[in-house]
């Protein structure tokens, strides 16, 4: 995490005095609290549920609207989203959620099938703290191969009788203060299942700052994320914003994070701001959501009249500091009658907390593909080794799946999201035709020209020429040469 804009002495004392009240509550010694090896935070739970699409055609036709919108707006990357629905296919019905999706790996006669999720699930084991995720029958089978060969104890609880994002992550809040007997003080992690290459959460497991804010968010501003690396992948970033670096200010744009860390006061309170952000998330929807919430708040505490200039700039496209995102955050969290919320905005420098798998033809070809070449490099083994800090536990995983007939989605993962991609391009080839879009006419024949290449071959195999040689290069080395080595040193101080 890079320097915050300073806090205001106010907020500052506030903070310690937060800070301080938690340390006399739990009986903690200051010095031993904030000695850098130390976890603050020691639960993470991952979310491996997601919304269902009524049927396979609505899933498709979504994901072809997404394309085709993208594709109009002339942005760097368009994306085939991979959305979940039953797929019914040589007289089965699956299900198509994305943290099943296997990353299929050869390596001369040695072949691994690996699930998306696997690579979240290890990395959590890595820091040692207490796992629990929450996903269907097929994440729990995952679940059950990770603790026995990686000799885990990782919770699952199954996603049956969720309702709304809000639901979710309350039944996997109260998984970790069942079976792990935290207290209601204790924060939790909460990470997307649908990021493999971000290994290393430690650096905001072990800050401080988990121990005095009930809510901390992260957003990812693109100069942060690039600051000193290599451009490793593209990806389209939003909102503009404006933060302090060694005291000069930087305007950049940013993107929504993938991870924040609560306590239950916050997970209960705050619940419905996920649904809200949720019901909201397709086109800009979300921004003006939260500034009816923020008229709201101020109609409610005129007091806070001025953080209509905050939202102000959201709206306007204009840069809001971090500061102001805080004071944002803190209105919309807080109201009359409950307990007050402490929240902080925290901006992420890790790029893979940022590379999330959303699309098929972008994100999957990028992980896969990096996967591979480090395998056409260096071998099965120390290719594995190299961009992973659990190449064993991985082998072990892959070969188990590559025999396994226990999750058909992953047994028949080629045919089945070959599927998916040619009904896509089909409805892409045609299109408006069965569609109501508000897209000008003037873009329907780029989007008619557009099209997803098969991932696998006739054989079953990735199609590691789809990759981008460029982004896979760069990505090798920054794995292999510092964010693979780094994570390895600092797992040694806990």
């Amino acid at each position: 995490m890079i320097g915050r804009t300073t806090l205001s002495g106010q907020t500052q004392e506030r903070n310690r005095m937060h800070f301080y009240k938690f340390i006399e509550a739990k009986g903690f010694c200051i010095q031993i609290v904030i000695t850098l090896c130390m976890k603050t935070c020691n639960n993470i739970a991952i979310s491996a549920s997601y919304n269902w699409h009524s049927s396979f055609k609505s899933a498709v036709d979504d994901a072809v609207l997404k394309a085709a919108s993208d594709i109009s707006k002339g942005r760097n990357i368009w994306s085939l989203n991979s959305y979940r629905s039953k797929i019914d296919y040589s007289g089965l019905s699956y299900d198509n959620l994305k943290f099943v999706h296997p990353f299929i790996l050869n390596s001369g006669k040695e072949r691994l099938v690996i699930p998306e999720i696997v690579f979240q699930l290890l990395s959590s084991v890595k820091t040692k703290c207490d796992v629990g995720i929450i996903g269907n029958q097929d994440i729990k089978t995952i679940v059950d191969v990770v603790n026995s060969i990686a000799k885990s104890d990782i919770k699952f609880v199954s996603e049956d009788s969720i309702t709304s994002p809000s639901s979710s992550r309350l039944k996997l809040a109260k998984l970790h203060y069942d079976e792990f007997e935290i207290g209601h003080e204790d924060p939790i992690m909460f990470v997307a299942g649908d990021i493999p290459f971000f290994y290393n959460m430690l650096p905001q497991l072990s800050v401080e700052d988990n121990l005095f804010f009930d809510f901390r968010y992260s957003i990812n501003p693109q100069e942060a994320i690039w600051r000193g690396k290599d451009e490793m992948f593209s990806r389209n970033f939003y909102w503009p914003i404006s933060y302090n670096v060694d005291g000069e200010i930087i305007s950049t744009k940013t993107k929504e994070g993938n991870w924040e860390i609560e306590d239950y006061k916050a997970i209960k309170q705050i619940s419905y701001l996920f649904d809200l952000m949720y019901n909201n998330r397709k086109g800009g929807e979300a921004t003006k959501a939260i500034a009816n919430l923020v008229f709201s708040k101020v109609k409610e505490n005129p007091k806070e009249f001025f953080k209509l200039l905050s939202i102000g700039k959201v709206l306007f496209g204009k840069p809001v500091s971090i500061e102001n995102l805080d004071g944002l955050l803190e209105l919309i969290l807080n109201s009359k009658g409950q307990s007050r919320i402490f929240p902080q905005v925290v901006i992420n420098d890790d790029p893979f907390a940022l590379k999330d798998y959303d699309a098929l033809n972008e994100d999957f070809v990028y992980f896969n593909s990096v996967l591979q070449a480090a395998v056409n490099k260096y071998g099965l083994k120390n290719g594995l080794e190299q961009i992973t800090p659990f190449a064993t536990e991985l082998i072990e995983i892959g070969k188990y799946f590559a025999k396994s007939n226990s999750i058909p989605l992953v047994a028949n993962f080629p045919e089945i999201i070959e599927l998916y991609i040619s009904s896509a391009n089909v409805a892409l080839a045609n299109f408006p035709d069965g569609f109501e879009t508000k897209i000008k006419s003037k873009y329907f024949e780029r989007i008619r020209n557009s099209r997803v290449s098969p991932l696998h071959d006739t054989n079953g195999n990735f199609n590691v020429e789809l990759g981008n040689p460029n982004e896979i290069e760069k990505t090798i080395n920054y794995l292999e040469t510092r964010y693979v080595p780094k994570f390895k040193k600092e797992i040694k101080l806990i």
